[in-house]
């Protein structure tokens, strides 16, 4: 029996900051998938790179030559190379930018296109760009959706014209049993933390989280809490972090961990502190703050981890934290402290509902059993691919 095939394309080196993208490749791994990710190398040589038994990496590394290809023409000419040759069952996107190169080569050798969404496409408004045009386009053409929650799966259908029979859900978690017990590893790490309830902002570090905000505010807080910024990965060439690295060596109520762990790592830093902050500027992200739901990482695996969860007042939030009561939502950074305040007071119930909240609504496995009979099906001998029709010409 020949051997099923999955190109996945990303410009984003960095995978396993995409928990369901993971989960994802994995089910594809775990089923009998030969996955190929084409994607640009590490930019440090320390990062971590998630790897699985039924997954390889053709990582693309800069060329110095003035006749450099551009990174993304290059994904483009190698995935294609590697469709032609081949003859994958599955092309696929991991990002904005790899989903449209996955939706040119799936229109071209006639395979089933995967689109993948963590980011939630621009409004259909005049005029978009074209590199916008041409999500939705791939959007639209994809024979199968993967979104994060109903919320993302009605907002793709009413802005990009897809199908909706076509969306499948994945929240962005990692599975696995919850894991209720405690360790020391940041408290060991940094020594200023010891007897006082340390708080956890896990992942991007930038304008979008408000992160020198964030540090500004903790410096009023009391003398008895300790707010630690976990980097998913380095992040040492962008202008926001460097200052952001800059100005927390005069902070004393904040410290920067900018060691990135794997994937499996990441719960020991979780479960190492009391409570996890997932802070967002609305006015930064407009739309897709109020539509985060179940794309934040971090709250997921917050919550498998048993740890309460401070985030802003955003309505797809807000719904399941009140809803489960595991952890407050707030209006502004500097209600943040009467926040933990509440948590650390009543925290075996804020500790246990957090479980529960992972277990109901956020483990992935019930999701991915629906993806692997909406997998088997894909591939199945006679399926129309929905890649034929939609020209590229029409998108948007």
């Amino acid at each position: 029996m020949k051997q099923r095939r999955v190109i996945c394309i990303s410009r984003n080196p960095n995978i396993q900051m995409y928990e369901s993208l993971v989960e994802l490749l994995s089910l594809l791994g775990d089923i009998g998938f030969q996955v190929e990710i084409v994607c640009p190398g590490h930019d440090f040589a320390g990062d971590p790179v998630w790897t699985h038994h039924g997954v390889t990496h053709q990582s693309l590394q800069p060329t110095k030559s003035l006749l450099r290809m551009p990174m993304t023409a290059r994904l483009l000419q190698t995935a294609f190379v590697s469709a032609i040759k081949n003859h994958p069952s599955i092309i696929m996107g991991a990002d904005r930018l790899g989903s449209v190169v996955a939706a040119m080569i799936a229109r071209f050798v006639n395979s089933p296109l995967l689109y993948y969404g963590l980011e939630l496409p621009l409004p259909h408004q005049r005029p978009l760009s074209w590199l916008a045009r041409m999500e939705h386009w791939s959007i639209r053409t994809a024979d199968l959706i993967v979104t994060m929650d109903r919320h993302h799966a009605d907002f793709i259908t009413n802005q990009t014209g897809a199908d909706a029979s076509r969306i499948a859900l994945l929240p962005n978690a990692a599975s696995g049993r919850t894991m209720s017990s405690k360790n020391d590893y940041l408290r060991k790490r940094y020594p200023a933390s010891s007897g006082k309830v340390l708080i956890l902002h896990a992942g991007g570090i930038g304008c979008a989280q408000q992160s020198l905000a964030l540090a500004q505010a903790a410096e009023s807080w009391g003398s008895d809490r300790y707010l630690v910024f976990h980097a998913h990965c380095r992040m040492e060439k962008e202008d926001y972090f460097q200052n952001f690295a800059k100005q927390m060596k005069s902070m004393t109520h904040s410290v920067l961990n900018n060691e990135p762990v794997s994937p499996e790592g990441l719960d020991e830093v979780i479960s190492s502190s009391d409570i996890g902050i997932a802070w967002y500027d609305r006015k930064f992200l407009g739309y897709r703050a109020d539509l985060l739901g179940l794309a934040p990482g971090k709250v997921g695996r917050y919550l498998r981890n048993g740890i309460p969860v401070i985030a802003p007042n955003l309505p797809t939030v807000k719904e399941y934290i009140d809803k489960y009561r595991c952890g407050i939502c707030v209006d502004s950074l500097d209600q943040i402290e009467a926040a933990i305040e509440t948590i650390m007071a009543g925290y075996e119930l804020f500790h246990q509902n957090a479980l529960c909240c992972y277990e109901e609504l956020w483990q992935p496995e019930p999701y991915l059993e629906t993806l692997k009979a909406r997998l088997d099906k894909l591939c199945a001998p006679g399926t129309v691919k929905s890649g034929r029709r939609g020209r590229m010409a029409g998108c948007g």
